[in-house]
């Protein structure tokens, strides 16, 4: 009975941060709909889109680590849930810092080029998202550590307290400042809860002290932005505004990002290391399709 309890207490918890979450995008369209009209909520539908891809695309290690903290956690291997912690954190920056910071750089020629000029609202819209995303997914190791060494309602509790105040500002901006109020909106909460509570929460479940975490996991995939920056500043006025061209130059910048951070980012060791785990990603054979008789 005390197994089942604590796996329905856990269950709980774990729904109430998924609806949180899903809160915190969803309402969003509704808010729109209430206070401006059903344009504004296709304009608002184009940025959401692609914020929702790049969170796809990018938080899918932190759903693998889950059941290793929870081992670690189980036999107290402190070092090796601090060095989840680290690499996790720094991974998942590293990927979704070039993805969302190229967005946010070439987000208005992206929503010109796909949907068209009448949809250019969208551009500041798709930034703000953008950065939450990046903000969302580079926490997203430090809420997966919380979440398998026990301290589920912590992370429960602040993603509902945070899916609530994003509806507050949301109401509350959308009359002076229209779709990015409303961005802005969900921006706010979400770095609040990351930067102020679980990500210094994940350090000291961890037993790491913030400034080492962010020297270790947080600079080393940060600064890199700058140069991918600077590239795109450079070469965006030659882009020409077709979706081809600017996924081009997105993909271009994204690359740029992952030299700087392969070659000067991290040191020598880890770098084989990360190469070496690339290169048996690409060498795993396909899995065989089973022979079915009379097919």
């Amino acid at each position: 009975m005390a197994r089942l309890r604590e796996v329905t207490s856990l269950s709980v918890y774990m729904l109430a941060i998924d609806w949180a979450n899903k809160l915190n995008y969803s309402v969003d369209a509704i808010v729109i709909g209430a206070f401006l009209n059903t344009n504004a909520v296709a304009i608002w539908t184009v940025g959401q889109r692609l914020a929702d891809v790049t969170q796809r695309l990018t938080n899918q290690l932190n759903d693998v680590l889950f059941p290793t903290v929870v081992d670690s956690d189980s036999s107290a291997r402190m070092d090796r849930l601090q060095a989840i912690f680290v690499q996790g954190t720094r991974l998942s920056l590293a990927t979704v810092v070039p993805m969302g910071g190229s967005l946010i750089l070439m987000g208005g020629s992206l929503v010109r080029a796909w949907v068209g000029p009448e949809f250019a609202g969208a551009e500041l819209v798709v930034q703000l998202l953008a950065l939450s995303v990046i903000v969302r997914v580079g926490n997203a190791t430090a809420c997966t550590v919380l979440k398998g060494a026990g301290e589920h309602r912590l992370v429960a509790g602040t993603n509902v307290l945070a899916a609530i105040v994003n509806l507050g500002l949301s109401i509350l901006f959308v009359k002076s400042f229209g779709l990015s109020g409303v961005a802005l909106g969900t921006l706010v909460p979400i770095f609040m809860a990351s930067t102020l509570v679980l990500f210094p929460a994940g350090c000291r479940r961890v037993e790491l002290p913030i400034r080492r975490a962010i020297a270790d996991a947080v600079w080393p995939a940060l600064w890199p932005a700058a140069v991918m920056t600077f590239f795109v500043i450079a070469t965006r006025p030659f882009v020409p505004q077709t979706l081809v061209a600017v996924g081009v130059e997105m993909a271009a910048a994204s690359l740029v990002y992952a030299v700087v951070f392969v070659f000067f980012g991290i040191g020598t060791v880890e770098r084989r290391f990360y190469i070496s785990k690339a290169r048996e990603l690409m060498r795993r054979p396909a899995p065989v399709q089973p022979i079915v008789e009379g097919a």
